[in-house]
């Protein structure tokens, strides 16, 4: 799993992201972020889900049940963008999480259930 709860660690998974559909993903969190003048983590991680990356592991780093609440889904190019807002202020994590087979299946059911309409 990545944690992108800092600038730097933006940069970083910015700087190494291959997937283009991903990255302008991550660019308009980035961008969202400024316009707000927050830095990125401020609000909350925002999190790169990978085969291994256990449903509790995923919940500890963001800091919540994520398991349903979403606020936000979004499904393209393999992948799934689930937004949770956590608190009035905006708190909350974003996750992505890749649809395949090889992935925790508690994640791979959070998923199904947002493709359904959740």
């Amino acid at each position: 799993m990545h944690i992108i709860d800092s600038n730097a660690a933006m940069a970083h998974v910015l700087a190494t992201t291959l997937n283009p559909w991903l990255r302008r993903r991550l660019l308009l969190h980035r961008v969202q972020h400024q316009e707000v003048g927050c830095d990125i983590g401020e609000l909350g991680p925002i999190l790169l889900i990978e085969p291994g990356d256990t449903l509790a592991a995923v919940q500890t780093a963001a800091g919540a049940n994520v398991t349903s609440g979403w606020e936000y889904h979004q499904v393209d190019y393999g992948w799934h963008e689930l937004v949770f807002v956590l608190s009035d202020d905006g708190a909350g994590a974003v996750l992505f999480i890749p649809d395949r087979d090889d992935m925790d299946a508690d994640l791979l059911g959070i998923i199904r259930a947002a493709t359904e309409g959740g």
